[in-house]
């Protein structure tokens, strides 16, 4: 997972540094899905990994609810798998 959670930690940087646009930010998460494709737990790490990220970042609250509508307009799986992992983790 080292490679992808770069890649995702890469992508959400640079949107919350207005470095991508919003078109910008689905390529590079499509690009994302697209070259580790049929890797387990992909859609729930990408969840991960932006969940972590607006933990660390409180003060940027409205850009990743932004983040959250353009990972589900990319694939809604992506917010689904991370919402079951979750689920899990509470019981």
């Amino acid at each position: 997972m080292p490679r992808l959670k770069l890649k995702v930690e890469n992508a959400i940087h640079r949107y919350l540094t207005n470095e991508l646009t919003d078109e910008e930010i689905k390529e590079s998460i499509q690009a994302i899905l697209d070259e580790f494709k049929g890797k387990n737990l992909l859609h729930q790490n990408i969840g991960q990994l932006t969940w972590e990220w607006e933990k660390k970042n409180p003060l940027r609250k409205s850009r990743f609810e932004r983040i959250w509508i353009l990972l589900e307009e990319v694939s809604p799986q992506i917010i689904s798998d991370f919402n079951r992992r979750m689920k899990k983790r509470r019981k």
